[in-house]
């Protein structure tokens, strides 16, 4: 970490920015695992399909809340001891949750979101230290992406089949110690960032964003769960299926990685507003439906759209509202997005079927760019910058 004076942009090098993207694998690969992992616990008839949606609501609810308390309260001191305490935590969650009864099984993936989002909060500390922070963003979402698409495949190909829907938690937990060797790279501390004097909180500007951020994730997992019933809609087999979540995977990674490279070429309020309008157009088809070769490219493409949005969130947020309070809260707005969005999709199903999802995802992705386009005709006054700690 540099002496960097308050509210300056840190210079963290290379293996510390590493280190602290590695070191999020786990909870940032959980929301591209639960379909599989919680799935497979279904077919086994441990967990029910209403536990199945406790488990998964009660994760990401968990990763989000962690988020917001943990960028209130805890101060950015002694990273390595919390990189170690959260790495810790995560492995003993998830190997206690390959033996338990379905509400232990809810309490302990409650738990190992706290862990997750104690990761997390580090990632988007250091983010919102950064002069580019698309370019890390970028590299989080593609790294992370990377690694849900090759343990996607190992868990269904191998470990699922062989020893049953626990086998992947243990790969979890394996991955989740392995971590341990990226603690000494980690930087000690961070800086202060600039805010507002007096102000904990985001000010109006800071929530508005947070909201449409909260729309944005809200509308791309209102559409994801979705995939395998909206492809059998469409009279899809298993194969189509799988080929789709694998698409949508593997161009999650170039999407993070591209969103990486025009970070600092390409302004957030334009790629958002491009990211968001694409959507649209990838949703209609699946809204209308289509055959199975565009089906999977419909994926593939909202895949990339994700890991291109999302990259772009936080510079977003950074313009807007510069005291810096609301980047911290980004994961919060995020997770309680992805939470949400399974929801308010469930709540149409009955009227609209299925294709409720591709409805909903549409609705939430034009309030995010709506809210998106009036903040940006509204420019930010930049605060007088203070030191908190």
């Amino acid at each position: 970490m540099s002496n960097s004076p308050p509210g300056a942009a840190e210079a963290f090098s290379n293996r510390e920015i590493a280190a602290i993207v590695i070191l999020t694998i786990g909870g940032g690969t959980i929301r591209a695992l639960q379909p599989l992992l919680l799935g497979a616990l279904v077919h086994e008839q441990r967990l029910s399909v209403a536990e199945l949606g406790w488990a998964a609501t009660l994760e990401l609810l968990m990763i989000g809340i962690t988020i917001g308390v943990a960028g209130t309260w805890l101060k950015p001191e002694r990273l390595r001891a919390i990189g170690v305490a959260t790495i810790i935590g995560s492995v003993v969650f998830n190997i206690g949750t390959v033996f338990a009864s379905p509400m232990l099984f809810m309490v302990l993936r409650a738990l190992a979101g706290v862990a997750s989002g104690v990761g997390l909060w580090m990632l988007f500390g250091m983010v919102a230290r950064l002069t580019v922070p698309a370019r890390v963003m970028g590299l989080y979402i593609g790294t992370n992406a990377a690694v849900a698409l090759v343990l996607a495949a190992f868990c269904s190909w191998y470990v699922i089949p062989t020893f049953g829907a626990g086998g992947g938690f243990v790969i979890l937990s394996l991955l989740g110690a392995a971590l341990i060797l990226c603690v000494p790279f980690m930087p000690v501390r961070y800086g202060p960032l600039a805010v507002q004097p007096g102000r904990t909180w985001p000010g109006l500007r800071g929530f508005t964003v947070l909201f449409a951020i909260f729309a944005f994730a809200s509308g791309i997992m209102s559409l994801w769960v979705y995939v395998d019933p909206l492809a059998r809609r469409g009279g899809f087999d298993e194969g189509i299926i799988g080929y789709s979540i694998s698409a949508g995977l593997a161009m999650q990674v170039l999407g993070g990685w591209v969103a990486s490279y025009l970070g600092g070429r390409l302004s957030a309020a334009t790629a958002l507003f491009i990211g968001g309008c694409a959507n649209l157009v990838v949703l209609g088809f699946l809204w209308a439906g289509a055959p199975a070769l565009i089906f999977v490219a419909a994926i593939a493409m909202f895949g990339f759209l994700w890991a291109f949005v999302l990259s772009f969130v936080t510079p977003f947020t950074m313009k807007t509202d510069p005291t810096g309070r609301a980047v911290m809260l980004i994961g919060t707005a995020e997770l309680f997005g992805a939470a949400a969005g399974p929801a308010l999709v469930s709540m149409s199903v009955n009227t609209f079927g299925v294709q409720a999802a591709p409805l909903v995802s549409g609705a939430l992705f034009a309030l995010g760019n709506s809210i998106c386009v009036a903040l940006w005709f509204r420019p930010a006054r930049v605060p007088l910058a203070a030191s908190v700690t």
